[in-house]
């Protein structure tokens, strides 16, 4: 979720939301556990959303937060042996 602050008050601008991979790939424990599954980046005027194997890219766009782009770079399923 990305927020506004103007003279102390927050408002809601939109998400970037992720689309799950639906793959196994190969982590033992929840992967999500050491990193969170989210994390903002801003380069320039660019806004992006690190999600898993995602990168989301958004816009302002009349006030809200829209999606531009996505890349999924998840692996190719894979066996897990255990």
């Amino acid at each position: 979720m990305y927020l506004k602050s103007e003279l102390l008050s927050f408002s809601e601008l939109g998400t970037l939301d992720s689309q799950p991979a639906g793959t196994a790939d190969g982590c033992r424990a929840s992967c999500v556990d050491w990193y969170g599954n989210s994390r903002p980046l801003f380069l320039g005027k660019r806004i992006f959303a690190l999600m898993g194997y995602e990168i989301v890219e958004g816009r302002l766009q009349g006030g809200r937060m829209a999606e531009l782009n996505r890349l999924n770079f998840a692996p190719a399923i894979m066996q897990i042996s255990r």
